[in-house]
């Protein structure tokens, strides 16, 4: 066996082996598909490493403590505004237990107010209680609060005590950037650095500030380092919770929303003294406070279950009315919020209020829209769509539209078209509805087109007439009136067509005509225009009998006197008939239509001038 056979052979037994092996040499050798390799695998393996030992922990402890003492050299800017909203928490948390005082100063504050001394002082000075305990007692008071943005001093926010607004706002939050800007640059402050404090006379303005806004705030009466802290707190719970937002803000007078309720919440910092000399009160007095506040509180308890009872009842009647969905109702701060779904023809819960004892000033309604299958609501939306006319009801019975009364055809066709469209109806029942016979006559009227002798009718959807009409009008109102809509039935057979009156007119006029003759063939007098005329009504004749579908025939029968003889009276009266005759074909008349006749008289010796005549007989026939 040669080398080339062995090769061939190793081939054949080991090639695929050898392909995969050479494969995995070649992704071991590439660094970047070990990365990829790792990178797939690599968040799996740290999970069940630090599930399964802690090693790993330890491991990374010195690495990561390395990169963030790294990243706070590099840049501590950032790094201190990451930790600003939870630093200061963290720090206070600590001695919250110092700061107490609060509750000496809801105390003192409840017993001036329920004191008959405090109020008989207060009554004698002239001034409300409020005021005078006010005056008394307060130490320092946070009067306006400002939110500012530091980046380029606009005004985001202003709240204030009632009766501390200041004049401008917008010009205190520029003038306080004002005056920043120009202590740092006249006494070549870094940047960094703030002003914190400004007093003039009783009020100052204290500073605190974030990476993004400031918070200044005008305090009265002299208050002490410890506000600088609650201060502080509510600016880092205003970055934690609208940092975006503050970042954004370009000088919009909606401002931003929710920073109004954070910013109020300086306006609750406040701190009474108490005055030790009215510390020492009789038993009485106390007695007469303490029956006040059971009183007070049974009065408050009464008036929130009072008030409960009222959002209840208004909430039954908002979820008994057809198209309106209540999902949440509460009452915040003596203004009742209500959520849920509304159809637009449902009733409006503004009117809805004053049935419950609710003040419609009070409603704050989010009402999203929604399309209600409430029967009631199917049925104003039927109405809405469908615009039925008057008298004509519309009633849903399951899933099935029922209307009644009378309507015109062309407004049921309509209704029928789209009605079912209508949400929550499947089916229109039109069984109990009647056609407006009114309607419809004006219709057939508008559409047909009557002479001025045809009197139409309409009865129950029975179209009928009367009078006379052009046979063509008679035709085409026959065809067109069983288009009509609400016509069930055509009856015209009452109708006389004008042709057939004419016809009949003309055959009684025409019959029996006589052309009387002086002698032989010589008409008498007159008789030539007689002649014309009769030509004229036979020629009408035939054209009317055509265009009603009937043949004219015309007989001419030419007679003689009682005088002369019998060959000559013959010859005589069919000259008289050809005469006629061809004055007639001369007339326009169909000779196809004359036939002649003679009709001789015995020789009797009378020269009869009546009887020298040619009679002209006219009747119709069908073809």
């Amino acid at each position: 066996m040669s080398v080339n056979d062995i090769d061939r052979l190793k081939q054949l037994l080991f090639g695929n082996e050898k392909k995969a092996l050479d494969a995995i040499t070649r992704r071991l050798e590439t660094p970047e598909s070990r990365t990829d390799d790792i990178s797939d695998v690599l968040p799996e393996a740290i999970l069940r490493s630090h599930a399964a030992d802690p090693r790993l922990t330890r491991a990374l402890e010195e690495p990561v403590e390395l990169c963030i003492k790294s990243s706070i050299r590099r840049d501590p800017g950032d790094f201190a505004d990451a930790l600003f909203p939870v630093i200061g928490p963290a720090i206070r948390k600590a001695i919250a237990e110092a700061l107490r005082s609060m509750t000496q100063s809801l105390n003192q504050a409840i017993e001036n107010s329920f004191s008959v001394t405090t109020r008989f002082k207060a009554w004698r000075a002239g001034v409300p209680l409020g005021d005078y305990i006010l005056q008394r007692n307060l130490v320092y008071r946070v009067e306006q609060a400002f939110l500012i943005k530091r980046e380029d001093g606009l005004l985001i926010e202003h709240v204030h005590h009632e009766g501390a607004l200041s004049r401008d706002s917008d010009a205190v939050s520029a003038m306080f950037t004002a005056i920043q800007d120009f202590i740092q640059d006249s006494f070549k402050q870094d940047g960094g650095e703030s002003l914190t404090k400004a007093e003039l006379g009783e009020l100052s303005l204290w500073g605190v500030h974030g990476p993004k806004a400031s918070l200044v705030c005008v305090v009265r009466g002299v208050a002490p380092a410890g506000l600088r802290t609650e201060l502080s707190e509510i600016l880092e719970r205003i970055h934690l919770g609208y940092s975006e937002a503050l970042a954004d803000y370009n000088g919009s007078p909606d401002g931003v929303a929710g920073i109004e309720l954070e910013l109020e919440k300086c306006l609750l910092l406040e701190h009474r003294e108490v005055d030790d000399s009215e510390g020492k009160k009789k038993p009485i007095a106390g007695y007469i406070m303490l029956f006040i506040v059971v009183a007070l509180l049974a009065w408050w308890i009464g008036s929130s279950y009072a008030d409960s009872r009222r959002v209840a009842k208004y909430r039954d009647a908002l979820e008994s009315t057809p198209g309106i969905v209540v999902h949440d109702i509460t009452r915040r701060r003596g203004q009742v919020h209500v959520r849920g779904l509304r159809d637009p023809l449902s009733g409006d819960p503004v009117e809805i209020a004053p049935a419950a004892d609710i003040d419609p000033a009070d409603l704050r309604l989010d009402f999203a829209p929604y399309q209600s299958l409430d029967a009631p609501i199917i049925e104003r939306r039927a109405r809405r769509i469908l615009q039925p006319p008057r008298g004509v009801g519309i009633s849903l019975d399951g899933s099935r539209l029922r209307l009644t009364g009378s309507a015109s055809a062309e407004w049921k066709q309509k209704a029928r078209l789209i009605g079912q469209a209508i949400p929550g109806v499947a089916t229109l029942d039109f069984s109990s509805m009647t056609v407006d016979d009114e309607q419809v006559l004006r219709e057939a009227i508008a559409l047909l087109q009557p002479p001025s002798s045809v009197e139409l009718s309409v009865i129950n959807g029975r179209l009928e007439g009367r009078g006379s009409a052009p046979a063509g009008w008679l035709r085409r109102a026959t065809n067109q009136a069983g288009t009509l809509a609400g016509v069930n039935e055509v009856v015209l057979d009452e109708i006389v067509m004008t042709e057939t009156l004419e016809l009949q007119q003309l055959l009684q006029a025409i019959d029996g005509t006589s052309i009387l003759f002086a002698a032989n063939l010589q008409l008498a007098s007159g008789q030539a225009a007689e002649l014309e005329r009769l030509g004229q009504d036979l020629l009408r004749l035939q054209n009317l009998a055509d265009g009603l579908g009937l043949q004219a025939q015309i007989v001419v029968t030419g007679s003689t006197d009682g005088i002369g003889n019998v060959s000559g009276n013959q010859l005589a009266a069919q000259g008289r008939a050809d005469l006629v005759s061809r004055a007639l074909i001369g007339a326009g008349v169909d000779p196809a239509l004359i036939q002649l006749r003679t009709s001789v008289s015995p020789i009797d010796g009378r020269a009869d001038p009546a009887r020298r005549r040619a009679i002209i007989r006219a009747g119709i026939v069908r073809n």
